[in-house]
């Protein structure tokens, strides 16, 4: 490859003599702008013929970095005819020669007076753009640590903000008898299994069995999930990414689970549970239809260093899953392990005979049998067996709990019935909102009953055994106060909430009839999920919300489904919310319904470049024109700007500098929220780089870096897709400025921001960027790896039919060959050649030998423009070119065709 050329700024003498004859005018015929103005300032372009490096208008390879700096290779130009030049297809390096000649000729004789202050500033033009240059290893430096620290550094603290130091591991078991043969087996299978059901019917003890065996077997950190709070894919992961980051200081799935695809996620929760050993307990797996059970089948498949145990009510059908899985069905307890249990509980002597009668009446299990120590309480041992004996076998364990029910005071069952109704897990700190003073004897009685059982960090819940047999006959004034009373109860803790916790809050104040309190809440608990990135839970929470009657016109919960949508650039399935959300929005939430459709008018511009829809676009623009006139300074300037970016489109910077420049000064920046103020900036600084002044463009950017480093502070990871733009435009303004070393790193750094919290298939975008610039960069290796990822990511997203496949085999082959791959080069080339005919595009490649060739030879000046020449490596020959292309087409037939037909080059010696 030709050495990499240096830009050089002009001598002295070189600048001098290009003034004397310049006529202080524009060379461009007929043009009479000024170079320098009546305040003596440089206002004009001092310009090269041939461009100075690579990807430059007519950059010529064999040209010498002395001659490029030559007085013959430059002219002045005003700003409007260097970019008009830029066409080099009507101003080759001949026509700009000519035009130079013919600009001088008219001032030979008449010479432009100059003074030495005129020839620094245009020196000093050219040391700023190369300044510029310099600068960007410790500008891109600085933004990746200083920001990337940030983000992270956020995300943990919002995720320990609403999630405290929790106890993930099994129940404490108090006096566990028997299951000794149970026990034994299940520790022979343990290193032979990773997926195991322990199953029975209600109250058997799979969780106290599973428990004991766990709490005593250390070579695994323990997950308990209980399935009666945990239900739905979001949650668990939620749940999952808390106990790995605690337990092994492992964040990778918190950092992913603002990523709306599920792959993704999945494939980051595999990983993670691959390389740290633990065992994630699935207790009460009792809705076999639920969506967890796709989560345990791929666990089934794919673990190997994590274990995976179900305690269900249900023998699990597993026969469909992919590894073997170990089975355990309980039944009763032996009858040494009765006695042992019975003597524990029951301090009077009984005969063995009545003893092995109880046993067999209550056939061993578990839950009946401590039921039975409350019953016997109150009852002597002979009449409460003589009562089980008149009983059927299938109604003896009814009986039993009727039995105990009875002998509850009207106290207990009336705490029992009010806390059943609690659909998740509570605190001690209920009583103060359900019951009266007497609460805590009330609660201790019941514990000592077994109709309360322990959970970790001072949850309480009913046993489902206990739950599902209870009659509850409130009317409906009574459960509406106790509505109330939960409402109460949730909001004071609302501090210190858990996930459940906080929805939970919002639904019982929906059926309490506290709309005002719920929507209230469920604008402040969806806010936190969004900003803390926890955008799958955020969509989860907002969508059974729009399925539930009572809120399904409030517009906010559009707006957040609408949002997560855009981040994963569904942009369809954003708008079809975004309109839901205007339909039936509330008349009275003025500021619902403009963020409603400022949103809107986005999704409407995004559509209209995807679908090329000039309709859509002109949509947009009408309601940021209607909503750039609101009284909310943040939402106007919003608009403005976004008005701003069209005008950028049709290439209108000028305009658009001045008028955010008039901006700048006219309005109260305090006023404006701290994201828009960085999206202002960020805007002049596009407007600068349409305009090529890199160094003010740079400037901007790094402005509104500072802001948004505030706003991520203030809105946490709300403000991501904006921050995402930002640093694209940073990249396009280092490879506009000709530095693709600047603009590699930028995007790497959009690769990044999707690989921790992702935009969706902004991803595509990035990686391809990033991989192409790493190619102008003359870093193949690196490249390669990259634009491979990206091919895999195109693959399992299926996103072929929407993106541009001859562009991407065309980079990918044009990588691989310079980095030496080259028969996996030839065969992306053939895939290259049949996508360019299915877009119904000319295929331009062309194959040279180095040693043919005479001069030094840059292809990656034709690269750019989409134009493939291949150099076939010294010592090799198109003998050896069309050897590769046997090796490819022996393997892949469908490309003989292809790799048969496109025409090679080979330079002819003089």
């Amino acid at each position: 490859m030709a050495k990499q050329p240096q830009r050089l700024s002009p001598s002295s003498e070189t600048i001098k003599k290009l003034l004397l004859r310049s006529g202080n005018e524009c060379a461009f015929p007929g043009c009479t702008e000024v170079l320098f103005n009546d305040k003596n300032k440089l206002v004009a372009e001092c310009c090269h013929i041939e461009a100075a490096l690579p990807g430059g208008e007519r950059y010529n390879p064999n040209q010498s970095d002395e001659a490029c700096r030559s007085y013959d290779n430059l002219l002045f130009l005003c700003h409007k005819h260097h970019v008009e030049t830029d066409d080099v297809s009507l101003f080759p390096v001949d026509a700009l020669k000519k035009i130079k000649k013919d600009h001088e000729s008219r001032f030979s004789e008449k010479p432009f007076a100059i003074s030495d202050n005129y020839i620094e500033q245009v020196i000093k033009s050219f040391e700023e753009i190369l300044e510029t240059i310099k600068d960007t290893s410790a500008r891109v430096k600085r933004i990746d640590e200083n920001l990337s620290d940030l983000l992270k550094a956020q995300v943990k603290a919002e995720k320990e903000k609403i999630q405290p130091k929790e106890h993930f591991g099994p129940p404490f078991i108090v006096e566990f008898n028997g299951r000794s043969q149970e026990l034994e087996k299940l520790h022979v299978a343990y290193n032979q299994f990773n997926t195991f059901l322990i199953c029975g019917v209600s109250g058997i003890g799979k969780s106290s069995v599973t428990a004991q065996f766990l709490a005593n077997n250390k070579t695994h950190k323990v997950l308990w999930v209980d399935c009666e709070i945990i239900r739905t894919k979001e949650s668990f992961h939620e749940c999952l990414a808390r106990f790995i980051n605690q337990e092994f200081d492992d964040g990778s799935i918190i950092e992913i689970l603002s990523v709306p695809d599920d792959n993704v996620i999945r494939r980051s929760i595999l990983n993670s549970l691959q390389r740290n050993s633990c065992c994630i307990v699935f207790d009460g797996f009792d809705n076999i239809d639920c969506e967890l059970i796709k989560i345990l089948k791929t666990f089934n498949e794919y673990l190997s260093s994590s274990k995976i145990f179900l305690t269900s009510k249900f023998n699990i059908e597993t026969i469909s899953w992919k590894n073997p899985v170990y089975k355990e069905i309980l039944g009763g307890v032996d009858f040494n392990t009765f006695v042992s249990m019975f003597k524990s509980h029951i301090h009077y002597q009984i005969s063995v005979d009545s003893l092995t009668r109880l046993f067999h009446l209550l056939n061993g299990h578990p839950f009946l049998i401590k039921l039975s120590f409350s019953v016997l309480q109150y009852l002597p041992i002979e009449n409460f067996i003589n009562q089980l004996s008149n009983q059927a076998s299938i109604e003896i364990s009814q009986y039993v709990k009727q039995k105990a029910f009875e002998l509850l005071s009207s106290e207990e069952f009336a705490l029992l019935v009010r806390l059943s109704r609690l659909s998740i897990p509570f605190r001690f700190k209920i009583g103060e909102y359900i019951s009266d003073l007497e609460f805590y004897q009330i609660f201790k009685k019941l514990k000592d009953k077994f109709f309360i059982d322990d959970l970790p960090n001072s949850f309480f819940v009913i046993p489902e055994y206990i739950r599902s047999h209870i009659p509850i006959k409130e009317n409906e004034e009574e459960a509406l106060d106790l509505s109330k009373s939960y409402v109460q109860y949730l909001q004071s803790i609302k501090d210190d909430l858990q996930y459940f916790e906080g929805n939970a809050l919002i639904f019982h104040a929906i059926d309490a009839g506290l709309l005002d309190t719920a929507q209230t809440e469920a604008f402040r608990f969806l806010s936190e999920l969004m900003n803390s990135g926890r955008f799958n839970l955020a969509y989860r929470v907002a969508f059974d919300l729009e399925r539930n009657t009572k809120s399904s016109n409030w517009s906010f919960i559009y707006y957040v489904q609408g949002r997560v949508r855009r981040f994963q650039g569904n942009y369809e399935q954003a708008l079809e919310k975004y309109d839901r959300g205007i339909a039936t929005y509330d008349k009275t939430a003025l500021v619902a319904i403009v963020n409603l459709q400022f949103e809107r008018a986005s999704i409407l511009t995004y559509l209209s470049k995807e679908l090329n829809n000039p309709e859509l676009l002109d949509e947009a623009k009408r309601t940021y024109q209607l909503l750039s006139v609101s009284e909310d300074a943040t939402m106007s300037l919003q608009c403005q700007l976004s008005l701003f970016s069209m005008k950028l489109s049709e290439n209108n910077y000028e305009e658009v500098i001045n008028k955010i420049e008039d901006l700048i000064i006219t309005i109260n920046l305090d006023s404006i929220r701290i994201n828009v103020q960085a999206g202002l900036w960020q805007m002049l600084g596009d407007a600068y780089s349409k305009a090529e002044d890199y160094p003010n463009a740079f400037q901007a950017f790094d402005k509104s870096i500072d802001l948004y480093k505030e706003a991520i502070v203030k809105f946490g990871m709300n403000t991501i897709d904006g921050l995402y733009h930002l640093y694209e435009s940073y990249g396009w303004a280092f490879a506009n400025a000709l530095d693709y070393s600047g603009a590699s790193e930028m995007f790497g750094l959009c690769v990044g921001l999707c690989e921790i919290f992702d935009l969706g298939l902004n991803m595509e975008n990035a990686l391809f960027d990033y991989g192409f610039h790493l190619v102008m960069n003359n870093q193949f290796s690196e490249a390669v790896n990259i634009l491979q990822t990206h091919y895999s990511f195109v693959v399992d997203n299926c996103l072929i039919e929407d993106v541009d496949m001859p562009l991407i085999h065309g980079t990918l082959s044009f990588a691989k060959w310079y980095s030496g791959a080259l028969i996996e080069a030839v065969e992306l080339l053939g895939l290259y050649i049949l996508s360019s005919y299915k877009r119904q595009v000319r295929p331009v490649i062309s194959i040279m030998e180095e040693d043919g060739l005479m001069e030094a030879f840059d292809p990656l000046i034709f690269f750019k423009k989409r134009m493939y020449i291949l150099i076939i490596p010294s010592g090799k020959t198109h003998k050896d070119f069309q050897q590769w292309i046997n090796i490819v087409v022996e393997r892949r037939p469908e490309l003989t065709e292809p790799l048969s037909h496109f025409s090679q080059f080979k330079k002819e010696d003089s």
